[in-house]
């Protein structure tokens, strides 16, 4: 879960990320929030910020997004 806009990780980091993810076993699914920097999802972080700021909405959306991966990954339903 990324904020795409964040100014602290290189897209060349994430592409390296992806391109050792895809070499492994892991399945691997990267989701990347536009409008969304680094820190979005925590709500003290001063809207407005171009480098770190709260985005309700990624924050949201990154939280639904984490517990269907827990579900998933240990089948709870």
């Amino acid at each position: 879960l990324h904020g795409a806009d964040d100014p602290f990780i290189p897209a060349e980091s994430i592409q390296a990320f992806l391109d050792e993810m895809r070499g492994g076993v892991a399945a691997v699914e990267f989701v990347s929030f536009a409008g969304a920097t680094h820190a979005f999802t925590r709500p003290e972080k001063v809207p407005g910020d171009a480098r770190q700021a709260f985005h309700p909405w990624a924050a949201r959306r990154a939280w639904a997004t984490a517990l269907q991966f827990i579900d998933d990954a240990f089948m709870l339903r």
